[in-house]
């Protein structure tokens, strides 16, 4: 087939070789509703990085979670020998799984992991697992010029820095965001549960193989559903979707529990490392929220083969989206 343009999962730019992207792995989904950019499949909150190779692959990958990423699919993978075609039904082993692995045997849709929330016997045993690339130039400028409104509740602190009416924080970016992750993080270390206390007596307690601790814990930072004041910050309803179980939007892809490091860096006192897990998964949620907000799914990357880089369509496309938008805020304003 050659080589070919990858495709932007957010903004379907073309990405040409060499260029910068963020890869989000992704497993397939088995939700019965399609209102979600989540209904087909379920990514990872945290990507890993690479440059597009001209060939469907990243190379010189990198990233705080990319080993840990690899380690997850190699846990939990499904095992295949080669198949009747042995150029494409390559075998897939855990032994010597790699990144490079990774993009081979996604090439050749046989990567497959198992359904670790499956809860009845009629619902399939593995998932097939792809990846979706994104431009990093794109997410980076989301990062810094997206600006929202969130709903702030009657009882949460306003950080310093943003702005607020009655009911909203106003104009809100994920860079503004990530600066609060440090008090965020000490904030949920201060916490109490009505009925075990404080982190340092959970933290204290008999439990000698450390499931109950990681229990606790993980709610605390990451769900907080039974601890006092536990809703009352800027990141906790972000962070809870993050990490928990599922929400309404559909949730993140299992492949990896990333509140595991997380806890582990932190209460170990390499808190830097903590953060930086921490950055990487809201940089996961805005590409997330993105997408609800524009109406996308998360698929494969598509267009596979082509090498077209056709802006003139981009722009007539762009130009007409904005007068259609255009004329439906004068029907509001009239």
């Amino acid at each position: 087939m050659g080589c070919w343009n990858a495709t932007c999962g957010l903004s379907s730019l073309p990405i040409i070789s060499g260029e910068d992207v963020y890869v989000f792995p992704i497993v397939e989904s088995y939700r019965d509703s399609f209102c979600y950019a989540t209904a087909l499949y379920n990514p990872t909150i945290i990507p890993f990085r690479a440059k597009y190779n001209d060939y469907g692959a990243g190379e010189e990958c990198s990233g705080v979670a990319l080993d840990m990423i690899m380690d997850g699919v190699r846990k939990n993978l499904i095992e295949l020998e080669v198949g009747e075609n042995e150029y494409h039904d390559i075998a897939v082993k855990r032994e010597g799984f790699d990144v490079n692995t990774f993009f081979e045997v996604v090439h050749e849709k046989r990567l497959r992991v198992l359904n670790l929330l499956r809860a009845y016997p009629d619902q399939p045993k593995y998932k097939e697992v792809f990846f979706t690339m994104i431009r990093k130039d794109i997410v980076d400028r989301l990062w810094n010029e997206w600006t929202f409104d969130m709903w702030k509740g009657k009882d949460i602190t306003v950080p310093e820095g943003f702005e607020t009416d009655d009911y909203y924080f106003k104009n809100v970016t994920y860079a503004k965001l990530a600066g609060l992750i440090p008090e965020f993080m000490e904030f949920c270390a201060n916490k109490k549960s009505p009925q075990l206390g404080s982190v340092n007596d959970i933290i204290k307690d008999d439990d000698p193989d450390g499931q109950k601790k990681r229990n606790i814990l993980t709610d605390l930072f990451m769900r907080q559903y039974f601890f006092e004041g536990s809703r009352d910050h800027m990141l906790s309803d972000i962070f809870g979707h993050a990490f928990g179980t599922g929400y309404a939007g559909g949730g993140f892809a299992h492949i990896v529990n990333f509140s595991n490091p997380v806890l582990d860096k932190y209460f170990s006192g390499d808190k830097e490392g903590a953060y930086e897990l921490m950055r990487e998964a809201l940089l996961g949620k805005m590409v997330n929220s993105f997408m609800e907000a524009t109406r996308k799914v998360w698929l494969p990357v598509m267009h596979q083969g082509s090498q077209s880089e056709e802006y003139d369509e981009y722009r007539i496309l762009n130009k007409i989206m904005t007068d259609v938008m255009d004329d439906r805020e004068k029907e509001y304003d009239d």
